[in-house]
Order: C-alpha cells, then structure tokens, then sequence
C-alpha cells in the first residue's frame, strides 16, 4: 500500500458544503453528535475527515457539536475514533439512537402561470419524500457473523496502531495512521469492503491482517520479545462475551 495514503491531505481553499448537502449530513447522524450524544442541528457543524476544507464530498464530512469538534482540535478525540463513528453510521448502526425523523409528508407549492389576458392559474406540484432503507446484508458475507466482523474490525485497529507506532522505531512515516486506511486496504486486496467478504475467505484475510501486524516495527520488536501482537479469534470472542 502506498504510503501516503496515510497521510492527510493537502488542504485546499475552503468550499462550504450548500444547505441541502449540510441537510444528508445531519439527517444521517439523526440530528445529533454521535461523539457526545448531543441532540439538536442548531448546536451542530460540519467536520471534515481528512481535514481538507476543500474536500466537500458527502463520505468526507460528519456532523459534530461544537464541544466535540473542540476536543477533536485539541486531540481528545482520534482522528481513528472520527472515522469509526462516520463508518458507523453508514453502516445504519450509529454510536446514540438516531432521533426520529418525522414520517413522510407531501409538500404543496404553488406555481402561478400567467394565461389570457392576465388570468392566474394555479399549478399545484407535489413532492414526495422517501426514508432511506435498513442496512443491507448480502447472504453469505462477513456481516451476518457479528463475532468474526468484530474480530477484522479489531485487527484492522490493532494495524492502525502497530504502523502508527513506526515513528518510535525510526521509520520515517508521516501523519496519523486511521483505521478507514487499513479498511480500504482490505477492499483493493479482497475486492470488497470487510463486511461485504465472503464467509469462506474469512481465515485467509485474518491470516494476512495478522502477518502485516507482526512485520510492523512494533510487532517485530515484540515479537523478538516473546510478546503477542493480537489476541486469537476465541480470546477476542470470550472477552466480549465477558463484557
């Protein structure tokens, strides 16, 4: 993987995103902070993942209150724990209870066109408005089995923070190392993001995951030590089930 993908990116000049992209963002988050719980879009603002201001796309920005996106400056809160919550929720599993939004209405505008001789007609047009669906889970992938999700998830972590640790042991790589990285890591090896993985290539990618912790400059160090670099699938299972 090329290694400045690790790396923010450059900032660019400011570009706002318009009010009906402000409006996905805080649909999307249920119209609160899903760092903090906070409720309410007059408290919110808008994010940017990457920290590029110029960067407006819709999978690069997440709703925040104000206190968070504070403590998020101040490094209270990861850039590894921003993208977690942004994955969560496109995954239709947010960290707080999204607010419910309210059901579906027709909304009437009225169009006046002039005709003959200065008559008014009215033109009513209507527009409706859909919710979006629950999550889908394709038969067969990683998603229908919680434990082994969790178990890629907790490794692509434990490989976030193992390479974000090279600095210490003198590698001269750059910039914090995020966990949304190692995922797309996985899509452009596996051909898939890790829920949508078949089943049967499960092993095989936890195999991989864990050979790339253990040749970090952490885990050879550890490694040298007699220390473990992860915890085994049946260890990370028992441990949840004990939490």
């Amino acid at each position: 993987m090329d290694e400045a993908a690790d790396q923010p990116q450059t900032k660019g000049k400011r570009k706002p995103p318009g009010r009906s992209q402000e409006r996905r963002i805080w649909d999307e988050s249920g119209s609160r902070c899903q760092f903090c719980g906070a409720a309410g879009i007059a408290g919110l603002q808008i994010h940017h993942l990457d920290e590029n201001p110029a960067n407006t796309i819709d999978s690069n920005l997440l709703a925040i209150c104000g206190g968070c996106h504070e403590r998020y400056k101040h490094g209270v809160i990861s850039r590894n724990e921003a993208f977690r919550v942004k994955y969560y929720l496109t995954e239709g599993k947010p960290p707080f209870p999204l607010i419910a939004a309210p059901a579906p209405q027709s909304r009437k505008t009225t169009i006046k066109v002039e005709v003959n001789k200065g008559q008014v007609a009215d033109k009513i047009v209507n527009n409706h408005y859909g919710q979006k669906g629950a999550p889908i889970i394709l038969p067969g992938t990683v998603a229908e089995d919680a434990d082994r999700y969790n178990y890629l998830e907790y490794l692509m972590e434990r490989l976030a923070e193992f390479r974000g640790a090279g600095a210490s042991f003198g590698q001269k790589r750059q910039g914090k190392i995020h966990v949304g990285v190692i995922r797309s890591m996985v899509k452009n090896d596996w051909g898939a993001l890790p829920k949508n993985l078949k089943l049967g290539v499960w092993q095989s990618v936890v195999d991989d995951l864990k050979a790339k912790i253990r040749n970090t400059a952490l885990g050879r160090v550890r490694t040298s030590q007699g220390k473990g670099c992860y915890h085994s699938f049946e260890e990370h299972v028992s441990k949840g089930s004990a939490e």
